[in-house]
């Protein structure tokens, strides 16, 4: 026969379980501003019966309800299907607003673009070419050659820089992995501990999904969960030569990124720079990491003929080479004897100018088609 106190035994526990039903209530909604916060749900089962014996042998009386678990309301799938997406949004994410950057430099279309100011230029010497011995002419040919090739100057200064920037920020945004890979580890260590005890860790849990949120945009991985909690994160490298995959986090242990000045990233797996076997070449394939690289290594890189650095720099060394051909077969105004050659300066984007002479004498500009004598004129 059951006690009397079994009965307030029984109401004891269920006002204890839905105690822990009300204060999970309200974490979840002091938490719902909180950044990478999951909402947890209590579930509730039969308290183990007891059994009582009767006449007719033995029967199993009921104790009321108690918390089973307090579990997540998270799809894993999902997140994992986030996370393979989320490095493609990184890798655009990055690319889109370094390209908004970049096309601020050009400035196009605008009255102070390189192809108005260009047009500008050439409109200049066909009205030299109409009047050869025009002052006025020949100045504004100057002048607007100048404006030109100083917009141009300045153009793959920026361009310069903006690789700089870039550079500098791989190094940033590596610095920001290896804290992750860090937290992740440590998150690892401390939801291990508590899966022991039957606790799943569901707010070390979110902490740990957010920042693999954070890791997954950053560069594309792959990451299994283990049966004691831990997730392992991996990454495609490239070691020796010869394609592989090597773990970023496992349990506990991390790896280190280190970011190569203007060159790949390396990835080491003992943290210890000064060994070099258990060192790799990072080989993903999408994330912001990768964007940046790719607007380092190929779009701002003046010697890739294809990027916009290096079209620039072909543009203005076509512009050098081809005016100045034309330029050096005419004659000056005046009589020239320092033997002056070429209109520009320089071999591209970085260094195109106005010759100096012509700056302070357009007179030396060579748009006539016979040599001047001494105190002459020459005749157009």
């Amino acid at each position: 026969m059951r006690s009397a106190f079994s009965t307030l035994s029984i109401g004891l526990r269920a006002l204890m379980a839905q105690q822990t039903a009300l204060d999970t209530t309200a974490h979840n909604v002091a938490n719902a501003n909180t950044d990478g916060y999951t909402r947890q749900q209590v579930l509730m089962k039969a308290a183990p019966s007891t059994s009582l014996a009767i006449n007719s042998g033995l029967a199993q009386a009921g104790n009321g309800v108690e918390v089973s678990t307090i579990r997540r309301m998270r799809d894993a799938f999902l997140d994992n299907q986030l996370r393979d997406q989320l490095a493609a949004l990184g890798t655009w994410d990055t690319t889109k607003s370094n390209m908004e950057e970049i096309e601020s430099i050009f400035n196009e279309p605008s009255d102070q673009g390189i192809n108005a100011l260009l047009g500008k230029m050439w409109a200049s010497w066909h009205d030299l070419s109409a009047n050869p011995g025009s002052y006025v002419a020949r100045a504004a040919v100057v002048e607007n050659s100048t404006v030109l090739a100083s917009v141009i100057k300045r153009a793959a200064t920026q361009l310069s820089d903006a690789r700089t920037q870039a550079d500098n920020d791989v190094t940033s945004k590596v610095s920001d992995v290896n804290t992750w890979l860090s937290q992740i580890a440590s998150l690892n260590q401390q939801i291990q501990q508590l899966q022991v005890a039957n606790d799943p860790g569901n707010d070390l849990r979110d902490q740990r999904d957010l920042l693999l949120d954070k890791l997954a945009k950053a560069l594309k991985i792959t990451y299994q969960e283990q049966t004691n909690g831990s997730v392992t994160v991996s990454v495609p490298v490239t070691a020796s030569g010869v394609p592989a995959t090597w773990d970023l986090v496992n349990g506990s242990s991390y790896a280190l990124l280190i970011a190569n000045s203007m060159s790949t990233i390396t990835v080491d797996q003992d943290r210890n720079i000064a060994t070099t076997a258990d060192q790799a070449t990072l080989a993903a394939t999408d994330g912001e990491l990768v964007g940046l690289q790719n607007l380092r290594d190929t779009t701002l890189d003046p010697s890739v003929t294809s990027s916009i650095a290096g079209k620039l720099d072909l543009f203005a060394s076509t512009l050098i080479t081809q005016l100045n051909t034309q330029f050096d077969l005419g004659y000056p105004k005046e009589t020239d004897t320092s033997g002056l050659t070429g209109f520009f300066t320089g071999t591209g984007a970085s260094d195109i100018a106005v010759r100096s002479d012509l700056v302070s004498n357009p007179n030396l500009l060579r748009a006539a088609a016979a040599q001047a004598t001494v105190g002459g004129v020459a005749q157009p």
